[in-house]
């Protein structure tokens, strides 16, 4: 049988009639079903070269989780499906589950691990990737991009995702975004004669390898807050935590159009 590819409009019924050729597949992984589904009912679905798959037998051997995924979600969408394919072939088929947020989305590792963090904070579950995606194009992305762009280099505990968050969220509740990139590049390349006060107060509390990434998050709000320069301790409660929280909710939930608001 000569392998082919077309593009198909399948229906919920359809993926059910197609499914049930599916024999010794792979075990489901309902999270991204979840997440394929969501990116169908939204709109976000695109026709690429990854699709369904028959082996030369009849057998479905890629594409069950996306067959499953237009059953919950409960729309038709236009798929390539291959028939024909080797029965050998399954195994090296499919593998785009195991691939990083960064790798599935194109993002810089580093921007995802800060949209990640930001959504963690809004909802307190880890988002889908289609939920990261969202956050695309958002003040938060683009001052993650400027934020790296004017220090690129990484050093232990101060480039981490919380860090970059806490900079970026400032860059977006006040207007002087030099100071923050500013304050950004001088911890991480420890120049501390260009540091504030309250910068030089964070970066000595940085580094207790006990310290939480909450807890490191909301401490770099104060360093990287133009109203905070002669802060001489920086104490954090649940209160404090709560607030630096919310202006994170409040952010994500304006960027989103209140996708995340309770």
């Amino acid at each position: 049988m000569k392998q082919s590819t077309v593009i198909e409009t399948i229906t919920p019924h359809i993926a059910e009639l197609y499914l049930k050729f599916n024999n010794n597949n792979r075990p489901l992984r309902k999270s991204h079903i979840r997440e394929l589904a969501s990116d169908m009912t939204v709109g976000n679905w695109q026709v690429t070269h990854q699709g369904i798959a028959f082996d030369i037998t009849g057998r479905l051997i890629d594409g069950q989780h996306r067959l499953h995924a237009i059953i919950e979600a409960g729309v038709s969408i236009q798929i390539s499906v291959t028939r024909g394919c080797s029965a050998s072939s399954f195994s090296i088929l499919d593998r785009g589950s195991n691939r990083s947020p960064s790798d599935i989305l194109g993002w810089s590792k580093r921007i995802t691990e800060v949209m990640t963090l930001a959504l963690r904070i809004t909802t307190g579950t880890n988002p889908t990737v289609s939920n990261i995606k969202l956050l695309h194009g958002s003040r938060l992305f683009k001052n993650c991009e400027i934020l790296l762009n004017h220090c690129p280099t990484t050093r232990s505990v101060i480039s981490t995702a919380g860090v970059k968050l806490a900079a970026c969220v400032q860059m977006a509740v006040q207007e002087d975004w030099n100071f923050v990139t500013d304050q950004y590049r001088a911890l991480i390349l420890q120049q501390y004669h260009d540091m504030t006060k309250c910068s030089q107060v964070f970066n000595r509390q940085s580094e207790d390898k006990r310290m939480v990434r909450e807890e490191l998050f909301c401490r770099a709000m104060f360093a990287f807050d133009n109203l905070e320069v002669n802060r001489s301790h920086i104490i954090i409660t649940k209160d404090i935590i709560a607030q630096k929280n919310e202006i994170v909710r409040r952010i994500v939930n304006n960027e989103t159009s209140g996708y995340f608001a309770n």
